[in-house]
This record gives C-alpha cells, structure tokens and sequence, in this order.
C-alpha cells in the first residue's frame, strides 16, 4: 500500500511540472523594441539578398522573412518608417519596406494606388506641410561671386521647376574679363530648385524640383550709377552644337576676341562638377541654417542626404 500511494504522488508531481512547461511553451514571448529592431532589420536585408532589384510582390509576400516582418506589425512599422525618416530606404530594400508598410497599415494607409518607389510612397504617406523660403543670397565678401549668384537668382528661364520652391547653387568662376563698362564672367553653374516640408518631430524634408549643371559666360554691364547690372547669360546648346555653342561665348564681352583655352576648361569639367556639388550643399546647409532648419533629409535616385546643421 505504501508504494502504490508514493507512485500516485510521483505521477502527481510529474502531471504537474508537465503542465507548467506547456505553459511556459504556449506564453508568446515579449520581444523588446531593441530585439523588434534587429530581428525587423534582418530579415529585411534576406529580403535585399533575394530581391536584390525589382520585385515580384506576391512572390515577396509568400516569404518567410516577409511573414515574420508582417506578424511583428505596428512594432516593424514604426521601426521601417524611422528607416525611411532616416534616409535608409533607397533600392529594393525602400521598396521591400514600403509592401510591408502599406500591408501592415491597411485601410490606414493614405497614398492611393501605385507609386514609383518607396521613397516616392513614403514621401507622400507622411502628412507634409511645406515650408516657404526665399532664395538662396550669397552673403560673402567675394564682389564677383555676389553678381555671379544674385543674377542666377533673378535670372527668369522658361523651365518649369525655377516656378517652384527656392533657389540654391554652387559656381566655379574660371575667368573674368573687363572691357570698358563690361564685366563678363566664365562659370560653370550647378543649380536646383527645393520644397521644404515638415517631416516627424525637428526632422525636415527636402524635394529637389529640378536642377541643371552647365557652364557659362554672364555678362555685367555698368549702369548710370557705376554698378553692374546683369546684361546676358549665354548658355550651351544641346546634343551636336554643345561644344561649338561654347566656343562660340568664349569671346571677350567688346571685342569678341577668342580667349584661347578657355571653352575646353568649360567643356572638360568633370572635377568641377564636383566641385560645384559640395559649395553647391554647403550654400544649402548655410541657407537651411539662416531659416532655422537644424535637420533635414534631401533624397535622390542615388542616395539620401543627411543635412545637420551645428
């Protein structure tokens, strides 16, 4: 009698450190937002591995990885959109994220229909005001460099994007020639219109309108008062007559003598293009600065800029 009662408490206790471990199983564990982070992260990059360019959506959704990002839901979205506020959203991996957002948010989301990119959804699904600014001015003590700026500034083309949003440039000047009550000034000019919008918390976005990177000759002419005042900008043509357009402005502004040298400097710039680039984000960042942006994201085809300011 006495071993059947120890054997009836031994399968008692066995009954019962068998239901807490099924319990302990069947308890779904509470993954912090640190491990949400790195496990969201993960899988999206397997993603990237498998779908390295375009991307076949249903295919993408039957994906193990994907499923294991859906299931995290609001917890993998807020993470995916600080990628995209980040600037972290470019190539398949914006556009892996942004399935998986639209998915997760349903009828929450407000972007209707298809868009280009993720980029391009995430841009429109964050409720953006934007922000109104002037042009860039040049505030140096540079007397060239100010003429050179503030004519492209006031200069009216006939392109569609210099409708919209602010001005801003970076310049090379190559060479300056006076002739009597003209100045006439060889650059290469790289240029961009922007819309600002307010983004999440101090966060800023930047859309680049339209842009244009060539090189020119602006000529000055002195007013009544001994001032110069914008005359002409000569500009290159397009395809075939590019370079002999060139040649045809690097000429002195009375004379019209050839200035030798010149218009290969112009047309072999490849450098200076660069060079342009970096005063031209400087000029923006001093622009931002002036208006009280402290950070602010300019996307592009090829990548994100991250403008913080000090």
């Amino acid at each position: 009698m006495k071993k059947v009662f120890m054997f009836v408490i031994f399968l008692v206790a066995l009954v019962s450190v068998s239901c807490s471990d099924e319990e302990r199983v069947s308890e779904p564990e509470v993954e912090t937002e640190k491990e949400i982070k790195v496990i969201v992260d993960k899988k999206i990059d397997e993603l990237v591995r498998l779908y390295p360019e375009s991307i076949d959506n249903e295919k993408l959704r039957s994906e193990t990885p994907y499923q294991e990002i859906i299931k995290r839901q609001d917890e993998a979205l807020n993470y995916m959109l600080s990628e995209f506020a980040s600037g972290k959203a470019q190539g398949s991996r914006g556009d892996i994220m942004m399935l998986a957002c639209r998915d997760i948010l349903g009828d929450r989301d407000s972007v209707e229909g298809e868009v280009y990119s993720g980029i391009d959804w995430y841009k429109k699904f964050i409720i953006r005001k934007e922000i109104p600014l002037d042009n860039f001015e040049y505030s140096g003590r540079d007397k060239i460099l100010k003429l050179v700026y503030d004519s492209l500034s006031q200069y009216s083309d006939t392109v569609d994007y210099q409708k919209e949003g602010f001005h801003v440039s970076g310049i090379k000047v190559y060479k300056t020639v006076e002739e009597g009550s003209y100045l006439k000034v060889f650059v290469h000019v790289l240029e961009s219109n922007y819309k600002l919008f307010k983004g999440e918390e101090d966060q800023y976005i930047l859309d680049e309108i339209g842009g244009s990177s060539i090189p020119c000759a602006i000529t000055f002419k002195k007013d009544k008062g001994d001032k110069y005042k914008l005359d002409t900008m000569d500009k290159p043509k397009d395809g075939t007559e590019y370079a002999a357009s060139i040649e045809e402005f690097c000429i002195t502004p009375v004379t019209n003598k050839k200035i030798g040298g010149l218009a290969n400097r112009l047309i072999n710039n490849q450098n200076d293009i660069e060079y342009c680039k970096k005063i031209l984000f400087d000029n923006l960042k001093e622009h931002l600065t002036k208006n009280g942006i402290k950070k602010a994201i300019l996307y592009d085809p090829y990548g994100a800029v991250d403008f913080k300011m000090k």
